[in-house]
Protein backbone atom coordinates (compact mmCIF):
# COMPACT_ATOMS: atom_id res chain seq x y z
CA UNK A 1 0.00 0.00 0.00
CA UNK A 2 1.30 3.17 -0.89
CA UNK A 3 0.10 6.94 0.13
CA UNK A 4 0.27 9.73 -1.52
CA UNK A 5 2.14 11.81 0.99
CA UNK A 6 5.24 8.93 1.47
CA UNK A 7 6.16 9.90 5.09
CA UNK A 8 2.83 9.15 6.29
CA UNK A 9 2.65 5.28 7.32
CA UNK A 10 0.13 4.69 9.53
CA UNK A 11 -3.12 3.75 8.68
CA UNK A 12 -6.04 4.49 11.56
CA UNK A 13 -9.16 1.76 11.66
CA UNK A 14 -12.03 1.38 13.70
CA UNK A 15 -14.26 -1.74 14.22
CA UNK A 16 -16.41 -2.42 17.32
CA UNK A 17 -15.41 -0.29 20.23
CA UNK A 18 -11.57 -0.30 19.06
CA UNK A 19 -9.22 2.14 16.91
CA UNK A 20 -5.94 0.11 16.00
CA UNK A 21 -3.40 2.13 14.12
CA UNK A 22 -1.55 0.06 11.24
CA UNK A 23 2.14 0.97 9.94
CA UNK A 24 1.93 -0.09 6.21
CA UNK A 25 5.60 -0.35 5.77
CA UNK A 26 5.68 -3.41 7.86
CA UNK A 27 6.30 -6.58 5.62
CA UNK A 28 6.55 -9.07 8.44
CA UNK A 29 4.44 -9.44 11.76
CA UNK A 30 2.02 -7.52 13.13
CA UNK A 31 1.74 -4.40 11.43
CA UNK A 32 -1.07 -3.17 14.35
CA UNK A 33 0.81 -0.54 16.16
CA UNK A 34 -1.18 0.65 18.82
CA UNK A 35 -5.04 -0.52 19.39
CA UNK A 36 -7.44 1.31 22.20
CA UNK A 37 -10.52 1.21 23.01
CA UNK A 38 -11.65 4.73 24.38
CA UNK A 39 -15.49 3.80 25.70
CA UNK A 40 -15.16 0.24 26.08
CA UNK A 41 -18.70 -1.88 24.81
CA UNK A 42 -19.65 1.58 22.64
CA UNK A 43 -19.21 1.02 18.82
CA UNK A 44 -17.10 2.91 17.02
CA UNK A 45 -18.39 4.55 13.60
CA UNK A 46 -15.91 7.44 12.55
CA UNK A 47 -11.80 7.61 12.82
CA UNK A 48 -9.96 10.28 11.70
CA UNK A 49 -6.37 12.11 11.55
CA UNK A 50 -6.04 15.65 11.96
CA UNK A 51 -3.99 17.74 9.32
CA UNK A 52 -0.51 16.88 10.96
CA UNK A 53 -1.04 13.26 11.20
CA UNK A 54 -0.03 13.31 14.45
CA UNK A 55 -3.88 13.18 16.39
CA UNK A 56 -6.23 10.68 15.58
CA UNK A 57 -10.14 11.48 16.75
CA UNK A 58 -12.58 9.08 16.61
CA UNK A 59 -16.35 8.96 17.89
CA UNK A 60 -19.03 6.51 18.31
CA UNK A 61 -22.30 5.57 19.90
CA UNK A 62 -21.18 7.34 22.74
CA UNK A 63 -21.34 10.70 21.10
CA UNK A 64 -18.46 11.69 22.02
CA UNK A 65 -15.16 12.84 20.26
CA UNK A 66 -11.75 11.05 21.25
CA UNK A 67 -8.86 12.34 20.55
CA UNK A 68 -5.12 10.32 20.82
CA UNK A 69 -1.62 10.71 19.84
CA UNK A 70 -0.28 8.32 17.65
CA UNK A 71 1.93 7.29 20.53
CA UNK A 72 -1.59 6.20 22.31
CA UNK A 73 -1.42 8.92 25.08
CA UNK A 74 -4.98 10.31 25.53
CA UNK A 75 -5.78 13.84 24.46
CA UNK A 76 -9.62 13.98 26.03
CA UNK A 77 -12.75 13.79 24.94
CA UNK A 78 -15.17 15.56 23.69
CA UNK A 79 -19.46 15.97 23.51
CA UNK A 80 -20.89 15.52 19.91
CA UNK A 81 -23.30 17.42 18.92
CA UNK A 82 -24.77 16.53 15.81
CA UNK A 83 -25.76 13.55 14.34
CA UNK A 84 -23.47 13.47 11.56
CA UNK A 85 -20.03 12.01 13.84
CA UNK A 86 -17.75 12.25 10.98
CA UNK A 87 -18.94 16.21 9.95
CA UNK A 88 -18.19 16.37 14.04
CA UNK A 89 -14.97 14.89 13.82
CA UNK A 90 -13.67 17.24 11.62
CA UNK A 91 -15.63 20.52 13.02
CA UNK A 92 -13.68 19.52 16.04
CA UNK A 93 -9.93 18.83 14.71
CA UNK A 94 -10.53 22.29 12.82
CA UNK A 95 -11.39 24.03 16.17
CA UNK A 96 -8.58 22.70 18.25
CA UNK A 97 -6.05 21.94 15.46
CA UNK A 98 -6.06 24.66 13.24
CA UNK A 99 -5.54 28.13 15.32
CA UNK A 100 -2.25 26.89 16.88
CA UNK A 101 -1.01 30.54 16.59
CA UNK A 102 -3.74 32.76 16.62
CA UNK A 103 -3.28 36.36 14.59
CA UNK A 104 -5.44 39.17 13.29
CA UNK A 105 -4.98 40.91 10.15
CA UNK A 106 -5.20 44.78 11.04
CA UNK A 107 -6.83 45.32 8.15
CA UNK A 108 -9.59 43.28 6.99
CA UNK A 109 -9.92 41.56 10.63
CA UNK A 110 -9.79 37.81 9.49
CA UNK A 111 -8.34 35.48 12.11
CA UNK A 112 -5.57 32.92 10.57
CA UNK A 113 -2.89 30.75 11.87
CA UNK A 114 0.33 32.93 12.18
CA UNK A 115 2.87 30.95 9.95
CA UNK A 116 0.42 29.74 7.43
CA UNK A 117 -0.27 33.47 6.45
CA UNK A 118 2.99 35.09 7.14
CA UNK A 119 4.04 32.21 4.44
CA UNK A 120 1.35 32.90 1.86
CA UNK A 121 1.64 37.14 2.52
CA UNK A 122 5.83 36.53 1.47
CA UNK A 123 5.11 34.19 -1.77
CA UNK A 124 2.26 36.34 -3.26
CA UNK A 125 3.95 39.60 -4.01
CA UNK A 126 4.07 42.42 -4.96
CA UNK A 127 0.43 43.03 -3.37
CA UNK A 128 -1.19 39.77 -1.72
CA UNK A 129 -4.89 39.87 -1.10
CA UNK A 130 -6.76 38.29 1.86
CA UNK A 131 -7.71 34.45 0.85
CA UNK A 132 -11.01 35.28 2.41
CA UNK A 133 -13.53 35.50 -0.47
CA UNK A 134 -15.01 38.63 -1.30
CA UNK A 135 -12.39 40.27 0.87
CA UNK A 136 -10.18 42.92 -1.30
CA UNK A 137 -7.62 43.69 1.07
CA UNK A 138 -4.18 43.84 0.21
CA UNK A 139 -2.12 42.15 3.31
CA UNK A 140 0.82 43.22 5.01
CA UNK A 141 3.33 41.30 7.17
CA UNK A 142 3.59 44.27 9.51
CA UNK A 143 -0.29 44.60 9.68
CA UNK A 144 -0.33 41.15 11.53
CA UNK A 145 -1.30 41.19 15.34
CA UNK A 146 -1.05 37.69 17.68
CA UNK A 147 -2.70 38.07 20.68
CA UNK A 148 -2.91 35.10 23.07
CA UNK A 149 -6.92 35.82 24.16
CA UNK A 150 -7.92 34.84 20.69
CA UNK A 151 -8.50 31.44 21.42
CA UNK A 152 -10.58 32.69 24.37
CA UNK A 153 -12.72 34.58 22.05
CA UNK A 154 -13.17 31.96 19.20
CA UNK A 155 -14.50 29.25 22.08
CA UNK A 156 -16.71 31.79 23.58
CA UNK A 157 -17.95 32.51 19.96
CA UNK A 158 -18.78 28.78 19.38
CA UNK A 159 -20.51 28.17 22.66
CA UNK A 160 -22.76 31.54 21.88
CA UNK A 161 -23.98 30.02 18.78
CA UNK A 162 -24.67 26.96 20.86
CA UNK A 163 -26.97 28.69 21.92
CA UNK A 164 -30.11 30.68 21.21
CA UNK A 165 -28.88 34.40 21.55
CA UNK A 166 -32.11 36.76 22.19
CA UNK A 167 -31.53 41.14 20.88
CA UNK A 168 -31.55 41.06 24.77
CA UNK A 169 -28.57 39.49 25.40
CA UNK A 170 -26.51 41.93 23.39
CA UNK A 171 -24.48 44.73 25.67
CA UNK A 172 -24.42 48.35 24.27
CA UNK A 173 -21.11 49.83 24.51
CA UNK A 174 -21.67 52.70 22.71
CA UNK A 175 -20.14 55.97 24.39
CA UNK A 176 -22.81 58.21 25.64
CA UNK A 177 -21.33 62.09 25.39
Amino acid sequence: MQFVDSSVSLLATCGGDTVKLFDVTVDAGDPCTLSYTPSPGSQINSVKWNHTNLVVASAGDDKKISLWNKNGQSMGSFPSHGSDLADDIEIMLIQLFMFLEQCLMMDCKHIYEKKPIIHYISTKKPHPRCPVAGCPKILQVGRVVCDALLTIEIDEMHLASATNIHSTMVEDFTEVD
